[in-house]
């Protein structure tokens, strides 16, 4: 609440400074760009931002949009503090605006009253597939998340965003997501290793738990099931892998409930960069989290273990069917999860082979220009 009460008196005094910082801001093209509520210098958001410095510095001023108390700070050359009179005052002259997740990525509190007065992009922060959007419905008339403009990755996911969450045909284009120029610039750079990658997604009827209470949850019993397996240690021993496990963004606060006492097995602290992991590690095991979508765009396998498939069909649901258009070999149960790794770390490829049919349905572009379709679209509607 006082956090709340703090941004509405800055937003107040940037209201006040607005005629004054209209002529002083006049012949300025302003750049605000954002993700994760401030907290993370991560994802689609990022990839976009050092893309417009390398390549558009001398035409817009660009900054990125970082809490204050973000560790991710020192990684950024052009930053504004988020919900700051500074942040308020661009934002409300900004030519454009990016985001991942929301506008509160970009101004908090504001961006529920009003709009910025130039254009405002949604990058979206993973591929709509194996997650329901609640608010769907609600996406065209709700101010928290409206945007001019969304980047799609598919004329599959362009036609959810449109027939599911009500929005205009003409705003969203298939331009594909940013962070997958660097996957693609990346890949040749970086070595895969004997890793396997574990990043389940968090469950929104868990997210306000403490950590005791989350402890007795069936999800965490799940996971740590898994992770204690004897038959799982002696094969990632005998086959020298190790397994990374990665926690959601969103229940980063219980990352401290996920210990393990194996030499083959490691957490991974939540500050880490995502898209170094993907690009070292050989296999992915997921549930629902949308980082299945990168790992399939780099050709390597994805394995779903989906053990509360039934709960989460009626508390979440997906926009594919969950039992016939996943592209990896899924399991409910933990010893079809272990058959299936194993048969995919012994013979990986013809795993992949198995599921590249599937790729031209959930992508449209296999390139790196997706940062510039974006700024292509973006420079089209200023035009």
């Amino acid at each position: 609440m006082l956090a709340k009460i703090g941004y509405v008196l800055k937003i107040f005094i940037a209201v006040l400074l607005l005629p004054f910082n209209k002529v002083r801001l006049k012949n300025k093209k302003i750049i605000l760009i954002g993700g994760h509520e401030g907290k993370l210098f991560a994802d689609n958001s990022k990839v976009l931002y050092n893309y417009l410095l390398k390549k558009h510095s001398k035409e817009y001023e660009i900054y990125w949009i970082i809490n204050s108390n973000s560790s991710d700070m020192a990684e950024i050359d052009r930053y504004i503090i988020r919900g700051s009179i500074k942040n308020y005052s661009y934002y409300l002259l900004a030519t454009g605006i990016f985001f991942s997740h929301s506008a509160s990525d970009v101004a908090p509190v504001i961006h529920n009253y009003k709009k910025t007065s130039g254009i405002s992009f949604c990058l979206s922060h993973g591929i709509l597939g194996l997650k329901k959007l609640k608010k769907a419905k609600n996406m065209k008339k709700g101010m928290a998340d409206r945007a001019d403009l969304f980047a799609s990755v598919s004329k599959f996911e362009r036609n959810i965003k449109i027939n599911d969450w009500s929005l205009d045909e003409k705003a969203v284009k298939v331009t594909g997501y940013p962070r997958f120029d660097d996957l693609i610039n990346k890949k040749q750079e970086i070595d895969v290793e004997n890793i396997i990658l574990y990043m389940p997604t968090w469950r929104e009827w868990y997210s306000d738990l403490s950590l005791d209470s989350f402890k007795k949850t069936d999800y965490y019993k799940e996971v740590m099931e898994l992770l204690s397996n004897e038959d799982l240690h002696r094969l990632l021993e005998k086959k020298d892998f190790q397994l990374h496990v990665y926690v959601h963004f969103y229940f980063h606060r219980y990352v401290s409930a996920f210990k393990i006492n194996t030499k083959n097995i490691k957490i991974i602290e939540p500050n880490f960069d995502v898209q170094n992991l993907l690009l070292r590690s050989r296999i992915l095991i997921t549930d629902y989290s949308s980082v299945c979508w990168d790992f399939y765009y780099l050709d390597k396998p994805v394995l779903f273990y989906q053990f509360d498939q039934e709960e989460y069909n009626k508390k979440r649901g997906a926009y594919i069917d969950l039992d016939k258009d996943l592209f990896g070999m899924k399991s409910t149960k933990l010893i079809e999860l272990l058959q299936h790794l194993e048969i995919t770390v012994e013979k990986p490829n013809r795993h992949i082979d198995d599921y590249k049919h599937l790729k031209s349905k959930y992508f449209n572009y296999m390139d790196n220009q997706n940062c510039k379709r974006i700024v292509n679209e973006f420079k089209k509607s200023i035009s």
